[in-house]
């Protein structure tokens, strides 16, 4: 299959379903590692920086592993 075929493909339901909660996931993680009172103090720039770092750091401890296997 083409990778042009694939992009027009339309996506299975549990493909999204899956990828919907992974967000939901990972959003509730992120909002109990940030304090909001904190993040609202913040210029939109270093927010985004604060937020990069902190989702970077729970994946690393928590997220999929890769393996070369």
């Amino acid at each position: 299959m083409s990778l042009r075929a694939r992009i027009a493909a339309p996506e299975d339901a549990s493909e999204q379903h899956q990828e919907t909660h992974l967000v939901a996931v990972y959003r509730a993680k992120l909002l109990e590692e940030i304090d909001l009172a904190e993040m609202s103090a913040l210029a939109m720039a270093e927010r985004r920086a604060r937020l990069e770092r902190v989702l970077a750091h729970i994946i690393s401890r928590e997220g999929p592993v890769l393996s070369t296997r």
